[in-house]
């Protein structure tokens, strides 16, 4: 997938009085960081501006997110978090092409839970209690199967660097996540191995031989899933657990847009 791809996510318990799974907002505290993130950036722009009319609807939508802030669970886009999920963006294992990351899926897309009430229907459009579902690969865990998951796991990555990148992290043996690097590239890309066989030990930069300039090396190096996925590790699965029911009667109910 090349385009953009957003999660809409819902928690629900279950009640045993009525036998019916109800949806729960987060606990004080475990509510989703990205509306304060938008206030922040928001209040910015208000004392930046001296017109009336734009400050009038920053100022609305300052209130629009203040409401989110202990209403939303999340609304992130982190693409290691959704190969986990779902296998969404789970990335190939050849080396010198497509996505670098091989995380695993906790499962494959499960589908929409039996028992999980739509209000609307129509083709790809899917709305439960007037909020989008998301329109493929939708699915849901219970905090029991999530807690089953090894979140320990450690995972192969690797982005695509500039030779002098490469030359830098040689020298300097540096092995982690790179500052800079993307996924794919229309040039010839390297393997880490062949450029160490190519040029041996020299590590030659690319400002001494012009040839190297555009010179392109994908490097690979080790992430922990926990730490892969963020914020959704401490804060949501901590959220679920500060719910205080048995972990087999509370549950994420996801999909993808």
């Amino acid at each position: 997938m090349s385009s953009a791809t957003d999660i809409f996510l819902f928690v629900q318990t279950y009640d045993e009085e009525n036998k019916e799974w109800v949806d729960v907002g987060p606990p004080a505290g475990f509510g989703d960081t990205y509306p304060l993130k938008q206030i922040e950036l928001l209040e910015k722009r208000l004392a930046e501006t001296s017109d009336e009319e734009e400050q009038v609807y920053i100022t609305a939508q300052i209130e629009r997110w203040t409401e989110e802030i202990d209403s939303s669970w999340y609304e992130g886009r982190n693409y290691s978090l959704f190969a986990i999920l779902a296998g969404i963006h789970a990335g190939r294992s050849d080396p010198t092409g497509g996505l670098g990351h091989m995380y695993p899926a906790i499962s494959e897309p499960k589908g929409l839970p039996e028992d999980f009430t739509l209000d609307f229907s129509s083709g790809k459009m899917k709305l439960h209690n007037g909020e989008p579902v998301g329109s493929y690969d939708h699915s849901w865990f219970t905090l029991a199967e999530l807690d089953a998951f090894d979140w320990n796991q450690v995972v192969k990555c690797s982005g695509i660097v500039m030779w002098d990148v490469y030359v830098e992290r040689r020298m300097k043996n540096i092995t982690g996540k790179p500052e800079t690097y993307w996924d794919i590239s229309d040039a010839i890309v390297m393997s880490d191995e062949e450029a160490g066989a190519r040029y041996g030990e020299s590590w030659t930069p690319s400002w001494m031989f012009p040839e190297y300039e555009d010179a392109q090396v994908r490097i690979w190096w080790d992430v922990v899933c926990k730490d892969a996925s963020k914020e959704f590790y401490n804060r949501i699965l901590g959220g679920l657990r500060a719910l205080d029911v048995p972990s087999d009667k509370v549950r994420i109910v996801f999909g993808f847009t």
